[in-house]
């Protein structure tokens, strides 16, 4: 009888251990003892024992794992990335969980940014008028706020991920919106980058930093939304110029750089217009609407109109009944339409003039467009960038044309023709 009683307390000792999950007990943490692992030989991923001491190979797939409200699973460890442990066994995640845990996260950074900074200037001085906003930015309230809504989850995203890297919590941040209305306030007045970080109370280098990745941001997220062909250009009843098959206007513009100091290289940049007679060139073509449909890359001073025409790629969508007004630097190509040379020796016929006359007028309104340009100051007066990064001034001129379109919206060159 005591012999029975024995076996079946033992018996009973051996269940409760296993159902507890207590076969295997935790000591205290000796990382000298952890056993080396590493990510090659782990094909799940690393992750901490079930004692939250050392790091281990993560279960696998279809491997047994630690549940939570399993107590018999403590002895195994944790579902490695993208796997969750579901009754006892690794298993991928739904698709649609991690979404949603990705949109969850997302949505509460996002007010932890908001109601961190919703007081922080320069926006919350900005922003309280219209003539303020407009005088800082070169916008009012609400197309820096359309502006806002066009790029609010790269610039929040940008925002968290320099919180993330940041080793220090004392280092000042700007909020989404700040970033946003600082770096328009940038393009517009082009301050240099010391007055701003002064004024901010930031490092030069953080200003600079930050300035080039929401230029970059406002790149990707405006210029796709606010720049564009039309797409129904051979249409007959799209508006058109002088003539039915006249759909769009192209012309260049400077923007003026330092004299470059290699000999050579002020023969690549000159540009007799330029108040410095040296720049980039860079040609806009705008529709009858009176709004920028394209913008080129940016090139040195001495390169001639056409080459840049023909390397624009715009001459692709020409034909008989899609033709471009340009300027007399732009003679030379089929559907081209430039105003008539006198002949030598004689003078230009009444029609020939009154051509030339209607091809002058419509060559304005994008005469206008590179003048509005101009009011933003980073492209109105000398350049102080490096002349020798084409691509930083190209996404520049890129995003500064997308902002005038944004104003031609509102402030329109003139009506629309009947």
């Amino acid at each position: 009888m005591a012999i029975r009683a024995f076996l079946t307390l033992f018996i009973l000792a051996i269940f409760y251990s296993t159902v507890t999950g207590q076969v295997r007990t935790c000591e205290p943490c000796d990382t000298s003892k952890c056993p080396l692992a590493s990510d090659k030989e782990c094909l799940a991923g690393l992750t901490l024992d079930r004692c939250g001491c050392c790091q281990v190979c993560a279960q696998r797939e279809s491997e047994l794992c630690n549940h939570p409200d399993v107590p018999s699973s403590k002895q195994y460890e944790a579902c490695g990335e993208n796997l969750q442990c579901k009754c006892n066994y690794c298993a991928p995640e739904l698709e649609q969980q991690r979404q949603e845990l990705k949109e969850e996260r997302q949505n509460e950074r996002m007010q932890e940014i908001q109601m961190l900074y919703d007081e922080q200037r320069p926006w919350s001085e900005w922003s309280l008028s219209n003539n303020s906003c407009t005088q800082h930015t070169g916008h009012d309230i609400e197309q820096v706020r359309q502006l806002y809504s066009f790029c609010e989850q790269s610039l929040v995203e940008y925002c968290t991920n320099r919180k993330q890297q940041a080793t220090s919590t004392d280092i000042p941040y700007l909020s989404p919106i700040n970033l946003l209305s600082v770096t328009l306030w940038y393009l517009k007045h082009y301050h240099a980058e010391r007055y701003i970080a002064t004024e901010l109370n930031f490092g030069r280098s953080t200003v600079n930093y930050f300035l080039s990745a929401v230029i970059d941001i406002l790149y990707s997220c405006i210029c796709p939304k606010l720049i564009s062909l039309p797409d129904n250009m051979d249409d007959e009843t799209t508006i058109h110029g002088p003539e039915q098959h006249h759909k769009l206007i192209v012309d260049s513009t400077f923007i003026a750089i330092h004299q470059p100091e290699d000999a050579e290289e002020r023969k690549v940049y000159y540009h007799a217009k330029s108040p410095t007679n040296y720049g980039f060139k860079v040609q806009i073509a705008c529709d009858f609407h009176h709004r920028i449909v394209h913008v080129s890359r940016c090139y040195p001073g001495s390169v001639h109109d056409i080459t840049i025409l023909r390397e624009s790629g715009l001459l692709e969508h020409t034909q008989e009944n899609v033709q471009i007004i340009g300027d007399k630097g732009y003679v030379g190509e089929q559907y081209v339409v430039t105003p008539k040379k006198k002949p030598r020796g004689g003078q230009l016929t009444t029609e020939d003039k009154d051509f030339n006359q209607s091809i002058c007028s419509a060559r304005a309104a994008i005469e206008n467009i590179n003048q509005r340009l101009k009011n933003y100051a980073i492209l109105g007066s000398v350049y102080r960038g490096p002349y020798d990064d084409i691509d930083k001034i190209t996404t520049i001129a890129h995003v500064v044309s997308a902002l005038c379109n944004l104003q031609l919206c509102k402030h329109p060159i003139r009506s629309h023709r009947s």
